[in-house]
Order: structure tokens, then C-alpha cells, then sequence
């Protein structure tokens, strides 16, 4: 989280998180660890 509110994370999350630069965090993958393999749902 910056001083001015918004969001700010290493690029290693953006395969299964978006929302740099804003106020709103989205969760996209079902695992808490990035990996490369197919989704299991």
C-alpha cells in the first residue's frame, strides 16, 4: 500500500492478483502460491 491509499506488490503476483494502483485487490487464482500449472476447478 502506497502513502496515497493505493495498491502496490511485487510483479511476481500478477498471475494471480490485479488491482496495482488502485484501491481494489483481486484474487484471481484459487491457490496461494503462483504456479504454472491448469486449475483444478
Amino acid at each position: 500500500m502506497t502513502l496515497d491509499g493505493a495498491l502496490d506488490f511485487t510483479p511476481s503476483l500478477d498471475q494471480c492478483v490485479s488491482g496495482r494502483g488502485t484501491q481494489t485487490l483481486t484474487i484471481t487464482c484459487s491457490r496461494t502460491q503462483p504456479y504454472g500449472g491448469q486449475r483444478d476447478y
